[in-house]
């Protein structure tokens, strides 16, 4: 159907939800448009911040890396090289699986919360076939 106004009084049930159907689909079509258009703009408009995010993490990461450089050399005044290296690989084992878990407890509630929603919205549209 087109886009101009029609007298509804005439028209068929079945037509009538054929014509919002098709209304709902190009809303739709034209709300995604719409999100590609403003995704586009805002990311050419952040694109060299961007790019200077990633060379401080960058910087970041090889800081680490001499951090846990340094810690090794300082353990190395009390214990023999290989066992200041073992101690940061622990702590760094044990730091890492302690994140791992958190995280992964936080995301399961995530996927559980979203799963709810999922099942509610394919309730939702069982009962709207059955009608």
């Amino acid at each position: 159907m087109s886009d101009k106004i029609v007298d509804v009084k005439s028209m068929s049930f079945v037509k009538l939800v054929g014509a919002f159907l098709s209304k709902i689909k190009r809303f739709l079509s034209l709300e995604k448009e719409l999100a590609t258009k403003e995704t586009t703009r805002h990311l050419k408009t952040a694109g060299p911040w961007l790019g200077l995010i990633v060379a401080g993490l960058v910087l970041l990461c090889l800081g680490g890396i001499f951090i846990l450089v340094t810690a090794v050399l300082v353990l190395n005044i009390w214990f023999a090289p290989w066992a200041s290296a073992l101690i940061v690989t622990a702590a760094l084992l044990l730091l890492g699986l302690i994140m791992g878990v958190i995280g992964a407890l936080f995301a399961k509630k995530g996927i559980d919360q979203a799963k709810a929603t999922l099942n509610g919205v394919a309730e939702d549209l069982r009962w709207l076939r059955k009608k």
